[in-house]
């Protein structure tokens, strides 16, 4: 093939069809516990609400809840991934054979937005909250009720359920229930089986009998490879989720192909080019448990 900007054009087209095809071939699984906003700016600044608060009867002045006390605040960061082709290549019409690669790279950029979910499970048992507390901490408050959403035990049914407990029992700063209903098993590849078995079994092995098991179908599971022994126990039916990824600019394409330089350079470079972020929202929203 002749290299000319109208070659070159063509060339990048054939290129971007075969990124976008990778690209729809990526798993949403992330977005089971995740809320995606798509927000232009530089920052991104989400400030809950008293987390629960909810309606209260209107007696004297109206009561307001307070939106500022406790304010997420995001940076986009950038990030990119770039491959060349050999400027002989296209001249011997060879191009096609990298189309694979193009899929492939268009593959790695989508799965950005669950490998920035996953992460922040990660780092749930370190990172902090706008409270200046552990996201996962067994010492947080909602007024005068102690909200944890803090556990230590491997995974098992008993584990499961105690954690759900947790979250039915959760209370809001006045002292009322949060009526939050776990719906979202997380887990690790180890702990599949055992997340399968507690949620969808209708039989339980207790003390070497075979029971009924009263909460199947109660939730559901996924699998998220990057975690290990960590598990987590999620709501995620209602406007908020636990975690929120920012997507705030999807991946481009663009090529460093000037024809110009043909001469100049051995490879014509063509990349995607991302921005986002994400982060832990609601500690009411997600138990979670880190083994020793």
């Amino acid at each position: 093939m002749d290299i000319t900007a109208e070659s070159m054009q063509g060339l990048f087209t054939v290129y971007s069809m075969a990124l976008s095809t990778g690209m729809g071939k990526v798993s949403k699984e992330h977005t089971k516990f995740c809320m995606e906003m798509n927000h232009k700016g530089s920052k991104l600044s989400l400030p809950w609400i008293e987390a629960g608060s909810g309606m209260k009867e209107w007696s004297g002045e109206r009561k307001t809840s307070n939106v500022d006390a406790k304010k997420l605040d995001l940076a986009a960061r950038m990030f990119q991934d770039s491959v060349s082709v050999p400027k002989t290549v296209i001249s011997d019409d060879e191009y096609g054979v990298y189309a694979s690669m193009f899929e492939q790279l268009g593959f790695s950029a989508e799965s950005l937005w669950g490998q920035l979910a996953a992460q922040v499970l990660v780092d749930m048992g370190t990172s902090k909250w706008v409270d200046g507390k552990t996201f996962l901490s067994d010492t947080r408050k909602y007024g005068n009720n102690v909200l944890n959403n803090k556990g230590t035990a491997p995974f098992s049914y008993d584990a499961y359920a105690a954690a759900r407990v947790a979250m039915l029992s959760f209370k809001n700063s006045a002292g009322s229930a949060m009526n939050i209903v776990p719906n979202l098993l997380i887990v690790g590849p180890e702990n599949e089986l055992a997340a399968a078995d507690a949620t969808m079994g209708t039989r339980r092995e207790a003390s070497g009998v075979a029971i009924d098991n009263p909460l199947a179908g109660k939730t559901t599971y996924t699998v998220v490879p990057e975690l290990g022994s960590q598990w987590f126990l999620a709501a995620c039916n209602g406007v908020y989720k636990p975690v929120v990824v920012w997507k705030r600019t999807t991946p481009v394409f663009t090529a460093d192909d000037d024809v110009s330089k043909f001469r100049e350079t051995p490879d014509f470079k063509y990349g995607v080019e991302a921005r986002g972020e994400a982060a832990a929202t609601l500690p009411h929203l997600i138990y979670g448990s880190i083994p020793a």
